[in-house]
C-alpha cells in the first residue's frame, strides 16, 4: 500500500457518472471513482459486476452512454493512441507469444511502444533482472511455470514506463508463493515508480495489501468504497470466542485493549488493532476469561465488507 506519495492535480483515473452499455444492457450504471498518481485503485466484485468493463473504458475500446471518463487528463476514445501509449496493462489473457523467449518478448514490446534502443536495450537487461528473470531470458515462454509468466507479463506492461498500469486479475491461478511474488512486484513497482495501478481482484488479502481505495462494484454500481483508513480497520485482528455476556464482553475489552466488541448468538468476537499480533490478542482474551475458538488477521474483515455490500452470505 501506498505511503506518503503525493498525487497530481490531475487524477490519473477520473470516472463521474459513467454509463456503458452493450446493446440494452447497461453494464455500467453511473460508477464515479478516482485514482491519483502513484495510488492502487482496487476494483472488486461477483462475476458481472462491471470490473472488466470499466477497464476497457479505461483503454477507450467502450465509448460511455452517459457521464464522463478522463485518463491521464484525456478521453481514452477521443485521445486512445495518446492515452494507451502512457498505459501497461496485464489482462486474463497475457497475449505474450509462447515460442519467442523473454528477451524477444520484451523487445518485441518496446519496439511496439517505439522505445529508443538504446534506452530499450537497457531497460530489457534491467526488467530480466527486476523480475528474477535474467537466467530464463533465452528461454521459450512455453517452457515457463505460470507464476513466471505473469512475472514476465508484469515486466512487459513497465518497459515503456507508463504512468498507469491496469491489472485484471494478476494472481488468478497462481500458488501462493507466486502470488505472494507478484503482489510484492507490484508494491515496489508503485513505491519505487510512483505509477498508478488499477487493480481488479477476487483475491481479499491482495486488495487489503496492495490498495489504497477499493471500490465494490454490484451489478454495474458503487455499492461500497473504503479509503485506506478503512481498509487498515477491516485488516485488524479479530479473536473470536464462544457467547458470553455484553458485561463480561466489555470487561475483557477494557482488560485486553480491543478496539471494538461485537456480539451475535453463535460467537463474541473482539477486534484489535491491525498492528497488534494475533498471538498476543489471543493470549490476552484467553488470560481474561474468554475461550477463545478462533484467531482472524487480514482478508476476514475484507471479506465480509464485500459480502455485505454484494449481497452474499458467508458460506
Amino acid at each position: 500500500m501506498r505511503e506518503n506519495t503525493q498525487a497530481e492535480d490531475v487524477n490519473v483515473i477520473e470516472a463521474r457518472d459513467l454509463v456503458v452499455s452493450y446493446g440494452d444492457r447497461r453494464a455500467l450504471q453511473g460508477v464515479s471513482v478516482s485514482a491519483g498518481q502513484g495510488e492502487v485503485l482496487g476494483l472488486l466484485g461477483p462475476n458481472g459486476a462491471g470490473k472488466s468493463t470499466f477497464v476497457r473504458a479505461c483503454l477507450g475500446l467502450l465509448r460511455p452512454a452517459a457521464g464522463t471518463i478522463r485518463v491521464l487528463g484525456l478521453d481514452p476514445v477521443a485521445h486512445g493512441e495518446t492515452v494507451r501509449r502512457q498505459i501497461g496493462f496485464v489482462l486474463e489473457k497475457t497475449g505474450l507469444s509462447e515460442a519467442l523467449d523473454c528477451r524477444a518478448n520484451l523487445r518485441f514490446q518496446g519496439e511496439v511502444y517505439r522505445v529508443e534502443p538504446g534506452r530499450l536495450r537497457a531497460r530489457i537487461e534491467e526488467l530480466l533482472e527486476r523480475f528474477g528473470l535474467a537466467d530464463r531470458a533465452r528461454d521459450p515462454v512455453a517452457s515457463l511455470s505460470k507464476g513466471l509468466k505473469q512475472r514476465l507479463a508484469l515486466a512487459r506492461a513497465l518497459l515503456h514506463e507508463p504512468r498507469l498500469i491496469l491489472l485484471d486479475e494478476p494472481t488468478s491461478g497462481l500458488d501462493p508463493a507466486a502470488a505472494r511474488e507478484v503482489r510484492g512486484l507490484i508494491a515496489s513497482v508503485v513505491t519505487d515508480n510512483a505509477t498508478t495501478v488499477l487493480l481488479t481482484t477476487h483475491n481479499m488479502v491482495e486488495a487489503e495489501r496492495l490498495c489504497d481505495t477499493v471500490v465494490i462494484l454490484r451489478q454495474g454500481r458503487v455499492v461500497r468504497r473504503l479509503d485506506a483508513r478503512e481498509l487498515a480497520g477491516v485488516a485488524g485482528v479479530r479473536v473470536r470466542c464462544r457467547p458470553i455476556s455484553a458485561a463480561r464482553a466489555e470487561a475483557i475489552a477494557q482488560l485486553t485493549g480491543a478496539a471494538e466488541v461485537r456480539r451475535t448468538e453463535k460467537v463474541t468476537e473482539f477486534v484489535f488493532d491491525p498492528t497488534v499480533e494475533p498471538e498476543e490478542a489471543r493470549r490476552g482474551v484467553a488470560d481474561a476469561g474468554g475461550h477463545v475458538l478462533e484467531v482472524v488477521r487480514g482478508a476476514g474483515g475484507l471479506e465480509e465488507a464485500y459480502l455485505s455490500a454484494t449481497g452474499r452470505s458467508n458460506p
